[in-house]
Formats: C-alpha cells, structure tokens, sequence
C-alpha cells in the first residue's frame, strides 16, 4: 500500500509537470521548475526541523498531546515564514519567474502543513488514511487543474501553484479534526524533547542529503538562468517513477535487512551489495525504455517541455543510478545499527555538488551543469561504499554489533523508515 501512496503522489507531479508544459513557453516551464527546487528545498528544512523529529521521538501515550500540537504549531510557524521570505523576493523580479514564486509562496503554507498531516497520520493512524487522503490530493488537484486550463488566465502559472496548494488543503479535510490540533502556542514544548543519537544523525543526514542536490540547482541556475531549471525539471519528472519503485523495494527490504544485521554481518553486506546492484540496473533499463519513448507520444505528454527534457535525461539517469547503488551502502550501515558514519560522510560531501554546477556552467555551459550532477552522484556513491566496506571489515571481526544509544540510555537498532533514507 506504500508503494500505491507514492505512485499517487508521483502521478500528481507528472500531472502538474504536463499542465505546465502544455500551457507555458520553455521559460515557463523554466520558472515552475526554479519554483519546485525552491519548494523541495523548503519541503527538506520543514522534515528536518518537525515530521522526522516527530516520527522517531512520538510515543503513543497522553503525555504526547503536548509533543502532537507543538508539532503542528512549528509546522504553521515554519511554513508561514517560507511563504513570506518567498514573497518578498519576488517583489525584486519580473516576468514568469515573479509568477511562479508568487504561486509558491502562496501555496507552500498548505502544501507543508499538508506534508507534516501524512506523516502524523502515518505515525499514529496508518497508511490508509494517508493514500485516502493523497487519493483525495490527485482527484482535487485534477479538477482545479482543469477548471485553470478552461479560464486561462493570464498568470497561468500563478494559478496552477495556488490550485497546488489548495487541493493540499483540501486533501487534509479526511480527518478535519486534526487542525485540532494546531497549536502556536506549544512550539516550544515540541523542542524539549530531546533528539540524540540515531534520530539526530537520521535528521541531519537526511537534510543535507536533499539539499546539497537543490541548492546545486538553484545555484547554477542563478547563472545559467531558466533552461537549466526546465531541463532538469524535466528529467526529473520522466525519472518519478523510477523513485516509486526505489522506494517501494526499500520499503520491503529495510525490516528485513535490520533483522538480518543482529545475526548475520556478511549476510547483510552480501544483501545491501545486491540491493544497490539492483536499484542500478533498473535504473539503466527504465532509462533505456525512456529514451526508446516515440517523440510524439512525449509531446502529448509534457507538451514544449519533452523536448528540454531529453536534453538533460542521460546525465540525470547516471545520477539517479548511482544513487541507487549508494542507497545499497546506506541499507548496509542501517542494517549494522550504524547512522553517525553516514551523517558525518554526508556533511563532509555537501559542498561536492553546488560547487560542480557551478564549476559545470563556467566550464560548459548548461549542458556542464546538468552532467556535474551526475559526476557528483558518482562520487558520492563511491565514498559511501568506500567507507561502507571498511567499516563492515572491522565489524565482521567483532561481537556484538555496536549500537547507538537513544535518549533514554537504552541501546537498540534505531527505527528507520523509507522516508529517512537518503
């Protein structure tokens, strides 16, 4: 059923994507996607700061009615700030791009909140509340969509990120009662828990994970302006369904492989080896199948944006398979109840791709940008294996298999889901 969520998810972004190709210009299509990264990057800093701390820290007691609204209240507080800072930047620019960040800004409010409302229900209810509420998200977003396309307004792209956000809203009315359970006056009390160990390192390796791709892209696309942005949308776009599938492997193989790790080291080095190879050569043959993709039959799909996205796919692919393959390392440290090797690599690593974007665009243009990407990944997924086997040597020579202490003192293997792996 998590796999089905995130193809329901997946399909409401393709959707957005062929909306936006069908209706803008190159340029518009290069604003919606400078108005994604800047969405995304605030999507990381609101899970970093409110739904990872809460899916590893909540316990299912009365005494979390406080940790439950102070969740909610820094969500609201943390959102309302994203939407102004972006607002106020768009005041100082023009043309299509001032209407994709006036769009955002308006609709990254619901959009977040939206967001912390899955994994609450996720943590406390469970996964079909969550697709009921994503199914709901899709239908909403549908209707809004085409209500656009009928009107046509003259800031289309205004209207399409607003109806984004407004069908986020609409979606949450599922279980209206949780706004409920908003409360800005209990921020505080959400931060005196306290987040030590894994769940620290699993928050901390998760934010600069996802941020050190789009501030890659934001950056280099501050220099090369609203076709890189478009190009690499695109791509990325064409790619989602290949992040469905990644996820929806991990999701079946993580339990397993931290079950595995208490009785088995070699056992789990042997299975993360082969999760990695995996997820690599399905990477290589989705993208072999996408290329295969007649031009006509792409253009009726993203419209004028098929053509920018070819342009970008191949490096794009690269990337996305070495990350798959360094997903396998992660597997294998979470398996061995390690998260602060991970953590500490990541940070040490984050510089590696906003410095080769930019360092791409000077050197080649656009084109640089867009294959620094895929160099970037490469390394990264080299430095995690690296690291991974020499690791996984020293703990094949030893018992038992160390583990990080949680706030209470106790030792045993974090909790990890999907959603906190890289």
């Amino acid at each position: 059923m998590g796999l089905v969520d995130q193809g329901v998810l997946s399909l409401n972004t393709l959707l957005m994507a062929a909306l936006v190709g069908h209706t803008l210009s190159a340029n518009g299509f290069g604003a919606y996607g400078i108005a994604f990264v800047i969405y995304t990057l605030a999507l990381t800093v609101s899970r970093a700061a409110t739904s990872m701390p809460f899916m590893l820290l909540w316990k299912d007691s009365s005494r979390s009615r406080g940790f439950e609204t102070g969740f909610f209240g820094v969500s609201v507080l943390l959102s309302s700030f994203c939407g102004l800072v972006i607002a106020c930047v768009s005041i100082f620019i023009n043309g299509e791009l001032q209407a994709g960040l006036l769009g955002i800004a308006a609709a990254i409010v619901p959009l977040l909140i939206q967001d912390s409302f899955r994994y609450y229900q996720l943590k406390v209810v469970g996964i079909r509340v969550v697709l009921a509420a994503d199914t709901i998200f899709l239908a909403s977003n549908m209707a809004l969509q085409a209500l656009v396309v009928v009107i046509a307004p003259p800031q289309a792209l205004l209207f399409i990120m607003f109806s984004w956000g407004l069908s986020a809203l609409l979606s949450m009315l599922v279980k209206f009662r949780v706004f409920a359970l908003i409360r800005v006056n209990r921020c505080v009390h959400f931060f005196t828990v306290p987040a030590k160990g894994p769940a620290s390192n699993l928050t901390i390796e998760a934010f600069v994970t996802s941020g050190s791709q789009y501030t890659a892209i934001l950056l280099a696309s501050a220099f090369a302006g609203l076709a890189l942005s478009g190009q690499i949308r695109g791509g990325q776009v064409i790619l989602g369904p290949l992040v469905v599938i990644s996820q929806g492997v991990l999701m079946s193989v993580l339990p397993r492989v931290i079950e595995l790790g208490a009785r088995d080291r070699v056992r789990v080095s042997r299975v993360s080896m082969l999760f990695g190879a995996f997820l690599f050569v399905c990477s290589i043959v989705y993208s072999g199948i996408a290329f295969l993709i007649p031009d006509s039959i792409g253009e009726r799909v993203l419209g004028g944006a098929w053509s920018l996205s070819l342009q970008s796919l191949l490096p794009l692919a690269i990337a996305q398979a070495f990350g798959g393959l360094a997903l396998g390392a992660t597997l294998g440290f979470r398996g061995l109840g390690l998260t602060s090797p991970t953590m500490w690599l990541r940070i040490a690593l984050f510089p590696i791709a906003p410095i080769a974007c930019v360092g791409g665009y000077f050197w080649l243009g656009v084109t640089g940008c867009v294959w620094a990407l895929a160099v970037s990944s490469a390394v990264t997924c080299f430095a995690l294996w690296w690291r991974y086997l020499r690791v996984a040597g020293v703990q094949s020579s030893e018992a038992p298999v160390p583990s990080e202490s949680l706030k209470d003192g106790r030792h045993r293997r974090p909790e990890v889901t999907s959603d906190l792996l890289p």
